[in-house]
């Protein structure tokens, strides 16, 4: 049906109004619903649909589908099926979604890696490993892994160490930790 000329015009005017699909469709819904929707001339959409001849005002001052055959063709399902996808809903839940996910992960896997990096260098400092340690441990949740971190960091220097200056001072960092 909608191959006439004329219904192709009808439906086009309203689908793509660069500005007022959505509102156009909408309201064009609710009269199709029976929902009884008072003419108000004021109103953009109410023009709008008047004068592309979708709609007239009825002897009650409301709008009606113009005759049977635009209430044969344009439908409720019709405005419904038209309407355009509204991503800004959507959209707003992934964000909060993925902020959900990302806060978590950013506070277990990016947030302690400079530390994790430090504790588990060979390289590193003792002065620097024990201020990691110190960091690390400080922030909720990481006590346990910093502290494991820092126990096996002043193991390993303590098997690798050769002279007693290097003993004593990883001795020293050593009984620090608790329960040492």
């Amino acid at each position: 049906m909608l191959n006439e000329r004329h219904l192709v015009h009808v439906h086009r005017r309203v689908v793509d109004h660069p500005v007022h699909a959505a509102a156009l469709l909408s309201l064009y819904g609710r009269i199709r619903k029976g929902i009884e929707v008072q003419a108000d001339l004021g109103s953009a959409l109410h023009r709008f649909l008047i004068a592309v001849g979708l709609v007239v005002i009825d002897d009650e001052r409301c709008l009606a589908v113009r005759n049977r055959l635009y209430a044969a063709v344009f439908t409720t399902r019709w405005a419904n099926e038209n309407l355009p996808v509204q991503w800004r809903g959507p959209l707003i839940a992934a964000g909060v979604m993925l902020l959900m996910l990302a806060v978590p992960f950013w506070y277990t896997q990016l947030l302690p890696r400079g530390y994790v990096d430090t504790l588990t260098s060979p390289d590193a400092e003792l002065q620097v490993a024990a201020d990691a340690y110190t960091n690390f441990s400080s922030f909720p949740g990481h006590g346990g892994v910093a502290e494991n971190l820092y126990r096996n960091f002043l193991q390993a220097r303590a098997e690798a160490a050769v002279d007693r200056q290097d003993i004593s001072q990883i001795s020293a960092y050593a009984s620090e930790l608790p329960g040492a």
